[in-house]
């Protein structure tokens, strides 16, 4: 006994222990919850399974010692059995008449099992034991029937009371509704925050309301069935459970983020089909094990549901030390919420107008493929100067244009918010437009430019700290949509997949305030046929208009009708439709001539996506109007230009200095040498989560990929947005 209570003890002092090492410190230094999570379900399965291996295997050496006892017990009783019955009449006599007989073994050694013990255990036998120890009827006629009955007796018969089926389904489905509910929408709006309007503290009811169904409806109604039928069902939840921990966790490889970018499923086919492969194996596993072992399934089912549930509570306590569950974990004298509103969205100055219009993702090929298929399409740019050796900083919107607006180089080295911080409070650039007058408009969304609302407060005039409003039915919904994309086998994933955009358009102002900007080119395009362009004030307007151009989703065309599927080209073409009507009503206010106009891409498209160095140049689309400029087609200019030229020009025509910006794009010779840094974020392509930070200086002409200079690299960049 003492030695059975010492080995209990040792059992719990291990769990005690690795779980209080897997609980979060507070000293540890800020990690991306995304990867956080990822790493300490790792490390919290290999605990959980050290210790269910450590009990099995304390289980079993306890079970060896009884064994070995009631062998040598055994052993006794035969020899004492063999003793008693080769004693000969003669050598009882020589004991003495008056010698007290020996019991019988029987009554020394009570049987261990005894007569109708081994009817009670038959009964306690799984259904198809039973059956093949229970004899065939005699009669040959009757046979067959009675054995047709059986088998179908047999899927319902069950010798587990009610009880005993609930909690085995109660806990298979709490671990499903936590995993695939819970913890999916959890994990994934703290991963992702950065991008999203709303905590998980503004949709939690939704979501655990949901959780109570999917955890009480089949909890409820399956246990009432029986025998083989209930069985099956419990093997396919359990066969779920697994394969979608598995796919969450270890299995989406290359399947992008929340870019808006559409993937090419075609091209994941292989990849599809050896993941319906293993899907199929770990559904078939729970099946086999039942057929083999049910009571090694029931084990195995409780054993793997448990510690499914206990690996994602380690990782949501860490997510919660984070403060990302409840708003109420944060300073509320330090959290401002608000956005970039519509404010001023149709509005011009009768003054100075410097105009900026971002066409996301404009690469320079675009627009000579339009021109190639129609020469006239680019007339309505009169007086314009197409760059096409312009280079930006980055390959994608974050950090590009954070860059462009604050002239700050980001290496991934530190979290995107604590950049941003330091990107707009060292940016001298807006700030130096409005020492000159200018009311500063920024038109763009969180994720694109800021990811906290402070950090633009000051300098952008249209931002907003009124309380908004949530769609929280709507944001519950696309959430866990979006748990349903990564836990869900590729074959279904298209189901479920949504761009990032989405996910803007589910706040709005209460009342009569401004509402947010969403980037949406059609919306944008009906406010401004409808209300049309209006002066207001005589003072300089800045106005940064950040459009989806032509970045994917890809949803409309040329005529500006939301469409399944059109190329880029098309979606290129409309963007400019949307433009030419802008700069028509300039026109027709008579302040196209005195505009300064900029037309640009915030990067080109990453043609070097797959491979670990830059093969191909990567150019942005740039057309500039300079204000007063005469009227003519459009020109062509391959100076060498990078977004410090455009600061310095900006700051030129608000009447700044442009010097600390850099080199005005008129004052830009094309024979220009001045390096012009790239930098590559690249994949590993072991798919260990690893992003190394290539670096080139791209020197002359850019078309060239011989001027495209590598400078070095940074491995193993510790953040990834």
């Amino acid at each position: 006994m003492k030695k059975t209570r010492l080995c209990r003890r040792l059992v719990l002092a291990y769990w005690v222990l690795a779980f209080t090492a897997l609980l979060p410190r507070a000293a540890f230094a800020y990690i991306d919850p995304a990867t956080t999570t990822y790493l300490i379900q790792i490390v919290a399965a290999v605990v959980i399974s050290a210790g269910v291996g450590i009990s099995v295997l304390v289980y079993k050496l306890r079970a060896g010692a009884t064994n070995i006892r009631m062998g040598f017990l055994a052993l006794q009783i035969k020899l004492s059995g063999k003793k008693a019955e080769g004693e000969t009449p003669g050598a009882a006599g020589a004991r003495g008449a008056g010698a007290e007989k020996a019991p019988p073994v029987r009554e020394t050694f009570p049987a261990i099992v005894r007569p109708g013990d081994l009817e009670k255990m038959k009964e306690k036998m799984p259904a198809f034991l039973r059956e093949t120890a229970t004899p065939r009827p005699a009669t040959g006629e009757a046979q067959p029937a009675a054995a047709a009955e059986g088998k179908w007796r047999a899927l319902w018969r069950d010798d587990r009371p009610y009880w005993k089926r609930l909690l085995f389904c109660a806990l298979v489905f709490a671990s499903i509704a936590f995993t695939f509910i819970i913890f999916g929408v959890v994990d994934l709006t703290q991963a992702n925050a950065s991008m999203l309007p709303f905590r998980f503290s503004d949709i939690q009811r939704e979501i655990l309301l949901v959780a109570l169904a999917v955890f009480a409806a089949p909890t409820i109604v399956l246990p009432v069935l029986r025998g083989r039928v209930y069985d099956f069902f419990l093997c396919l939840a359990l066969g779920l459970l697994v394969a979608g921990y598995v796919q969450g966790n270890y299995l989406n490889s290359g399947l992008g983020t929340m870019t808006g970018d559409a993937i090419a499923w075609e091209e994941l086919m292989p990849k599809t089909l050896v993941n319906l492969g293993i899907w199929g194996g770990i559904l078939l596993f729970f099946f086999v094990l039942h057929y083999f072992t049910p009571k090694g399934w029931r084990a195995a089912g409780a054993v793997l549901s448990a510690a499914v549930i206990g690996i994602q509570l380690v990782a949501l306590s860490t997510i919660q030390s984070s403060g990302a569950l409840n708003a109420a974990a944060a300073d509320p004298a330090q959290e401002v919420e608000g956005v970039l509103t519509t404010e001023g969205l149709y509005e011009v100055s009768s003054g100075s107008n410097i105009i900026v219009i971002i066409l996301d993702r404009l690469d320079d090929e675009y627009l000579e493929e339009i021109e190639a298929g129609d020469e006239a399409f680019f007339a309505p740019l009169d007086g314009f100067t197409r760059y096409t050796n312009f280079v930006t900083h980055y390959p994608a919107t974050m950090p590009s244009i954070p860059e462009f607006l604050t002239g700050k180089y980001c290496y991934f080295d530190i979290d995107q918010t604590t950049w941003l911080n330091e990107a707009w409070g060292e940016s001298t650039f807006l700030p130096e437009l409005k020492s000159h007058g200018y009311t500063v408009k920024l038109y763009s969304e969180k994720g694109s430019v800021y990811d906290e609302i402070q950090q633009v407060m000051g300098i952008a005039d249209n931002t907003s700290v009124e309380r908004l409003a949530l769609d929280t039915r709507e944001a519950a919904k696309k959430m866990l949509g979006l748990s349903a994309y990564r836990f869900a086998p590729d074959a279904l994933k298209p189901s479920f997949w949504s761009p990032a955009n989405d996910f803007g358009r589910l706040v709005y102002a209460e009342g009569d305030g401004s509402e947010p900007y969403v980037i949406d080119d059609v919306h944008y395009y009906e406010g401004l046929t409808e209300q049309g362009l209006k002066v207001a004030g005589d003072g300089g307007h800045f106005t940064f208009l950040h459009m989806q151009g032509s970045h994917d989703p890809l949803n409309y065309d040329e005529s500006l009708q939301h469409v399944a599927s059109p190329s880029i080209i098309q979606q290129t073409r409309g963007a400019f439709t949307i433009v030419y009507d802008y700069l028509d009503q300039l026109r027709g206010l008579g302040l196209y001539e005195s505009s300064t106009i900029i037309i640009m891409g915030d990067h080109g498209w990453p043609n070097n996506s797959a491979q670990p160095e830059v093969e191909q140049p990567t150019l942005a689309g740039l057309l500039i109007k300079p204000a007063g400029a005469p009227s003519a087609p459009l020109a062509v200019s391959n100076v060498p230009l990078a977004s410090e030229n455009l600061r310095a020009t900006i700051v030129q025509v608000a009447g700044g200095d442009p010097a600390p910006y850099g080199v005005p794009v008129a004052e830009v010779p094309e024979s220009d040498q001045t390096p012009r840094k790239y930098f590559w974020k690249w994949p590993s392509p072991e798919g260990n989560g690893e992003n190394h930070l290539l670096m080139y200086d791209v020197i002359g002409d850019g078309t060239d990929i011989a001027n495209w200079h590598y400078t070095g690299s940074i491995e193993n960049i510790p953040y990834n947005y």
